[in-house]
């Protein structure tokens, strides 16, 4: 047993070191006068270093996949608070994966429109102020006043919202999965 961290390491020197066992074996050769001619080894030994070879490769990619499917089981069923939100490991990364995007996406034009609104907001807004100094007739200026100023549609409450939902991805999901990887065992 091992924990996700310690996984996680294995996994990546995995990778590294399968890449270095096949750049370093032999598979298959030729043999004449029963001498593997690449090698100089006697064919009969050369066939069974490759056969060791084989199976030890295809022993290795089970125990990465198995490895894997323990991680994977364990990010399943463990559960972190995330966002004030109770999900998954696995959630959690999918999540920050594919959804964070869209959310991320959908707070920039969010955040522009609310921008331009507020600049487009203030021009009309100036305009009315002048046209209200012109009026002398108070009947008028209060007809100007309601039916002529401008108002914003305030989406600056669900921008906020946002802003926390990805500071709290950007900022402080890697640490709880510091904080978590180690303490959860496969």
């Amino acid at each position: 047993m091992t924990t996700i961290s310690r996984a996680l390491v294995s996994i990546k020197h995995f990778n590294q070191q399968f890449a270095k066992f096949l750049s370093e074996t032999k598979f298959s050769g030729v043999s004449r006068k029963g001498v593997e001619i690449s090698t100089g080894k006697k064919a009969n030994e050369f066939t069974e270093e490759s056969r060791k070879a084989i199976q030890s490769a295809k022993d290795k990619i089970k125990s990465d996949f198995e490895l894997r499917c323990k991680v994977n089981t364990a990010n399943n069923t463990t559960k972190v608070k995330v966002g004030g939100q109770e999900m998954s490991i696995s959630e959690a990364l999918i999540y920050r994966t594919h959804t964070l995007p869209y959310i991320k996406n959908l707070r920039g034009k969010m955040y522009n429109e609310y921008v331009q609104n507020l600049a487009t907001f203030q021009q009309l807004d100036n305009e009315l102020s002048s046209k209200l100094l012109q009026q002398t007739n108070e009947d008028m200026k209060a007809l100007l006043e309601k039916t002529e100023r401008p108002t914003v549609i305030d989406i600056k409450k669900d921008i906020d919202e946002l802003d926390e939902t990805i500071n709290f991805f950007d900022l402080e999901f890697d640490a709880i999965l510091t904080e978590t990887n180690p303490q959860v065992v496969v």
